[in-house]
């Protein structure tokens, strides 16, 4: 696995330097595709110079500081990243300034090759390798036993509740409530404003396992059985 990680990184490096030498202008190609973007988003600027390399920028019904000496812009986008933001771009066309030189030189084609120069030295086989090394053995930590029972179940979620009858006990979260008073529904006795009135409450039939007859106007005639 060491071995395959040394071939990935050998093979990066080294197809980040034949890559480099295909760049043209002094920054990277992905960094002067967002400038370009910038470039053409200055269009809708509008810069007021207020002096010593100070604008005031409007755009899109908003206004922005733009300070050229400090790098700066107040949308924060060029402090941030390091390239200039499309305020600071029109105010650069209005001084007669090219944006690529106030882009960071870690953004360079320079930089990019100064990180890339160095290479991996290739190893021998271990077939090859001194065995005899006048070091100490680098053995694994020793193993400490903890105090107690080690746990054998799971850590629960904070909405496992453990019953007292075994299991996990399930929560009511989303069930509709009905009042024992009124019989409707979103609320209970205690909220309910029939009960707090003195109302009297609803009849409710019983549930004992039969049918409820509802009771009609007309007597009806008892059956007499033997």
């Amino acid at each position: 696995m060491i071995k395959r990680i040394f071939n990935q990184l050998t093979t990066r490096m080294c197809n980040k330097r034949d890559e480099a030498l295909l760049f043209t202008g002094p920054i990277c190609p992905k960094i002067q595709k967002k400038l370009d973007k910038y470039i053409e988003l200055s269009n809708n600027c509008y810069p007021l110079e207020a002096g010593d390399g100070v604008y005031s920028v409007a755009s899109m019904g908003r206004d922005y500081i733009v300070e050229l000496q400090n790098l700066a812009c107040s949308c924060q986008r060029w402090n941030l990243t390091g390239i200039p933001c499309h305020h600071a771009v029109a105010c650069m066309r209005e001084a007669r300034l090219n944006p690529v030189d106030f882009v960071n030189s870690c953004y360079s084609v320079e930089s990019y090759n100064r990180a890339y120069a160095h290479f991996l030295m290739p190893l021998r086989d271990m077939t090859e390798w001194n065995h005899i090394v006048q070091c100490p053995n680098i053995d694994p930590p020793k193993y400490e036993k903890k105090v107690g029972r080690k746990k054998k179940n799971r850590r629960k979620q904070p909405e496992e509740k453990p019953s007292k009858k075994g299991g996990v006990k399930l929560s009511r979260h989303g069930v509709i409530i009905h009042c024992s008073h009124c019989g409707l529904a979103g609320h209970n006795k205690g909220g309910c404003s029939s009960y707090k009135a003195g109302m009297p409450p609803k009849k409710q039939p019983k549930k004992r396992g039969r049918t409820v007859v509802a009771e009609s106007d007309e007597e009806t005639e008892p059956v007499i059985t033997q």
